[in-house]
């Protein structure tokens, strides 16, 4: 990975969300197609351990790991958890959230999840 990649976050929460992506997006995105799993979360933790406060990459790393091809759920909870935590009232965030947790077996915690991004 190269230096200019790990520089840090800008302002705003949007052109943080368009940074992140343009780091991880196309790399860890060719992974997960290709079915390397392995490698795209390898990729997507060095970027959230250079940016620790950055709550769409954890959003990221939290749905590939609650892919079926990976199914990591309660590490998938924890990554989309720190990802609300960090950027709390975000809507999309929270449904992701939700979608997790109903994917995990947890109805009524995505139910509650949901509504909140729904009043928002």
């Amino acid at each position: 990975m190269k230096a200019e990649a790990l520089r840090p976050p800008s302002t705003g929460g949007f052109r943080r969300a368009v940074d992140a992506w343009s780091l991880a997006g196309p790399q860890a995105q060719r992974l997960f197609k290709a079915g390397k799993m392995k490698p795209a979360l390898d990729l997507l933790g060095r970027l959230i351990g250079a940016r620790p406060q950055d709550a769409f990459l954890y959003a990221l790393s939290g749905e590939v790991k609650r892919s079926r091809q990976i199914s990591l759920f309660s590490e998938a909870l924890e990554d989309l958890e720190r990802a609300c935590a960090l950027a709390p009232g975000r809507a999309w965030l929270l449904g992701y959230h939700a979608k997790a947790l109903a994917q995990a077996g947890l109805p009524d915690e995505a139910e509650l999840r949901l509504n909140e991004a729904l009043e928002l």
